[in-house]
């Protein structure tokens, strides 16, 4: 199971989440969606099986769901998805 860094402090609802990342004086906001990926990357689920549970949710095919990182704006290569900063703090 995987453990969020201690500098990693989080609020969510069925609105969203906002996540402070004290480390870098920084503050994100997520939406429904950011926020039902946010909570299973906290109970250490894999990134496939939260995607998996996200297009059964959503009756979506895996297909149709955004990508590369989850996040449709999100260019190739680029660090800027929730599971890559909660598991590798910059």
């Amino acid at each position: 199971m995987a453990t969020m860094p201690a500098h990693l402090r989080s609020i969510v609802d069925h609105h969203g989440a906002v996540i402070l990342d004290s480390s870098r004086n920084a503050m994100t906001i997520l939406d429904a969606t950011g926020a039902y990926v946010w909570q299973r990357l906290n109970r250490g689920m894999p990134l496939d099986t939260i995607v998996a549970e996200l297009a059964r949710d959503t009756a979506s095919t895996h297909e149709q769901l955004p990508g590369p990182g989850l996040f449709p704006n999100e260019a190739p290569g680029t660090r800027s998805d929730v599971a890559s900063h909660a598991t590798h703090p910059e």
